[in-house]
């Protein structure tokens, strides 16, 4: 997980000793813990502490430790345009996930548009520190013994449509800071 959450934010994390260098360093144009409005966990308010606990949290050698999202910004937005749309997409993403969100924001390049990189933990969180499994990582009994869908994949649609409807509110915002001309 580690080397993970090094390559997602582009700088070196430390744990135990052993230093993990990401694939490609980079300048993210933000780089954010969220939280699920209302928790306060200063166990896991660091990268450095984060990823730890994540892994301790598990019992088993192969449990999946993360989820990763992606998203390629709309080109009208840029700059901090572009960082408010990502941070509002990623507590939404803590909130529905009930999930630590590690945002990064990649920076437009030449012929890119700027992207949002969010890495979610596969646990719930609370002020405690981390409980149970979220929902896109429960069995299907287990989805059915807590009322979710059996199948994420209605889930993962209603994200992708709360994803374009945050865009279209932040471009429809851009667009009206700009004077109608007659």
């Amino acid at each position: 997980i580690y080397q993970v959450a090094a390559d997602h934010c582009g700088h070196s994390i430390s744990f135990g000793g052993e230093i993990f260098d990401p694939g490609r360093f980079f300048k993210s144009a933000h780089d954010e813990l969220l939280f699920p409005t209302g928790v306060n966990c200063p166990a896991l308010a660091t990268r450095q502490r984060l990823w730890p606990a994540v892994e301790a949290a598990e019992t088993r050698s192969d449990a999946n430790l993360a989820t990763s999202w992606q998203g390629h910004i709309p080109e009208e937005l840029t700059g901090t345009a572009a960082n408010r749309l990502a941070v509002e997409f990623g507590q939404y993403l803590a909130d529905y996930l009930v999930s630590v969100v590690h945002l990064v924001v990649m920076p437009a390049s030449l012929g890119e548009t700027s992207r949002m990189r969010a890495l979610c933990t596969s646990r719930e969180v609370g002020p405690d520190g981390f409980g149970l499994k979220n929902r896109f990582n429960l069995s299907v009994a287990a989805r059915q013994e807590r009322g979710f869908p059996i199948s994420p994949r209605s889930e993962l649609s209603d994200l992708r449509a709360a994803w374009s409807e945050i865009c279209l509110a932040h471009i429809e915002e851009r667009n009206s800071s700009f004077p109608v001309v007659s």
